[in-house]
């Protein structure tokens, strides 16, 4: 695979009106006396949506790009320089942004404010199901985490779903407590190793939660009263948005963000978008069958790409059994790296496997890039030759020509910072709803 090449982007049709000349067009007047038509006025509605999208538009642009000058807001947003001044005016009324001098000046004449988000003025909790942890973040615009607390957990024994609402109920009101007085919570979300429908947070299927038809998002709203509504979503997705938001993945419009723990889904970016199927739950590449004669599967299958290389594989294959899988596959690897003979053969042979099925990815969706997170970061980088031999000979050389294989640029973080991109979807849409007064 060889490095990718310019980046791409979206050519759109005119928006012009195209008139069918085989119709007659009769005008009331010729061109010369044909008057002005009136210029259209747009309705307090019109005028209040055009509001609410520009300052949208503004907060958006110093989320993932941190402060920004009033010029810079000005270039991004196509604004003019003086609704760019009273768009910020209005949000650093309510406290949102705080403008400052610039550190340097290099040009004369009047210096360009920098306007930055207030990262404590509003947050939201995010929250990850990890095999060794539930974990919950206080994360604030710019995917700053400013607070987080985890509960340890057994991977391998199940985890009821009413004992994990109560966990992330518990973490959640903790962190809550922290955050200084005046703050706001803007919304919640949670990642989740399964088949998830987000229009409720129903959990299908979470195979290694042991989990079947869960109305999880109800469970944890329960535990969360008065607090914004809950937002679920499948692991692997989010760690693909916050990757192609402000990770290895910006950029790039064709991605496959590949994460494994306990098991093995994908996020797949498709023109920019996330691919989600027909009934959104499309990514679940886990379950791909690899091999015929392989071992079971949580799912229930066997020969699954995600009993060949989750953790569970990886320990099998190196002959650890441990309570802590984040702890004892950072083990396997640096036994593996101190010259470990089952390790090191432990990890080659999980390598492998990765090569194989990648390139049955990369065959079909051909992508600009792939990226690996979360327990596969560190495999990746471990067996990084046995990986790339194996995708090379298995994937067609037109499909992988332009492919670059890299890991999150999020580190363990990806999903946690999907899942806080989620949940401060709605701010973005509207930032000033429920806006205090700002000091």
């Amino acid at each position: 695979m060889c490095a990718p090449g310019p980046r791409r982007g979206i050519t759109h049709p005119s928006d012009g009106l195209i008139l069918n000349s085989s119709l007659p067009v009769r005008l009331a007047h010729s061109p010369e006396q044909q008057p002005p038509s009136p210029r259209p006025q747009k309705s307090p509605a019109v005028k209040q949506d055009l509001r609410r999208n520009n300052l949208a538009a503004l907060v958006h642009h110093l989320h993932l790009s941190g402060p920004l000058t009033r010029s810079e807001l000005t270039a991004r947003t196509g604004l003019n320089r003086s609704t760019v001044g009273d768009l910020v005016g209005a949000l650093a009324s309510v406290g949102l942004v705080r403008e400052s001098a610039p550190l340097s000046r290099s040009r004369t004449g009047r210096p360009s404010l920098v306007v930055s988000l207030d990262n404590e003025r509003v947050w939201v909790l995010a929250v990850e199901l990890a095999p060794e942890a539930i974990v919950v973040a206080r994360v604030g615009p710019g995917a700053q985490v400013l607070d987080r607390l985890f509960q340890p957990r057994n991977w391998r024994c199940h985890l009821a779903p009413a004992a994990a609402a109560a966990i992330i109920g518990n973490l959640a009101n903790a962190l809550t407590t922290r955050a200084p007085a005046g703050s706001r919570l803007v919304g919640t979300a949670v990642a989740v190793p399964g088949i998830v429908r987000r229009s409720d947070g129903f959990v299908h299927l979470a195979p290694n939660l042991a989990w079947h038809d869960v109305p999880f998002g109800s469970l944890v709203s329960s535990h969360l009263p008065g607090q914004p509504g809950v937002r679920l979503a499948n692991e692997a997705d989010l760690g693909a948005l916050a990757e192609c938001a402000r990770g290895a993945a910006v950029g790039f419009r064709h991605v496959i963000y590949i994460s494994g723990n306990a098991g093995v889904g994908a996020g797949v970016i498709v023109e920019g978008n996330l691919l989600a199927g027909r009934s959104g739950y499309a990514g679940e590449v886990g379950h791909m069958k690899v091999s015929q004669h392989g071992h079971s599967c949580r799912c229930g299958a066997s020969g699954c790409w995600e009993s060949e290389i989750g953790a569970a594989a990886v320990l099998r294959r190196a002959g650890r059994r441990s309570k802590d899988a984040r702890g004892a596959l950072a083990a396997v690897l640096a036994d593996a790296r101190a010259g470990d003979r089952k390790a090191s053969e432990a990890i080659r042979e999980t390598g492998r496997w990765i090569g194989l099925g990648t390139a049955t990815l990369v065959n079909i969706f051909n992508p600009d890039l792939v990226v690996f997170g979360g327990a596969l970061r560190g495999v990746f980088l471990a067996a990084e030759a046995v990986v790339m031999d194996e995708l090379c000979r298995q994937a067609l050389p037109q499909s992988g020509a332009d492919t670059a294989v890299v890991v999150a640029g999020l580190g363990t973080d990806s999903v946690l910072l999907g899942a806080a991109e989620l949940a401060f979807s709605e701010f973005l849409a509207d930032p000033m709803t429920g806006a205090a007064t700002g000091p």
